[in-house]
């Protein structure tokens, strides 16, 4: 039989450990920020900081 996970003892003692109603999640349009996470950004400024490798080079170390 299949245990329904909102009707559970385990949910209810875990639910207030979530605090999903007293802080919700505020999501920022903060361009700064966007630009600090943007992934092609920070790989691209890894690329010019070290130089690069072919496999043959790395094979041979």
């Amino acid at each position: 039989m299949p245990v329904d996970w909102k009707q559970s003892r385990t949910c209810a003692l875990h639910m207030p450990a979530f605090n999903l109603e007293e802080n919700p999640v505020k999501l920022s349009d903060d361009e700064e920020l966007r630009e600090q996470l943007d992934m092609h950004s920070i790989i691209i400024s890894c690329l010019t900081e070290e130089p690069l490798f072919t496999a043959e080079q790395v094979s041979r170390l």
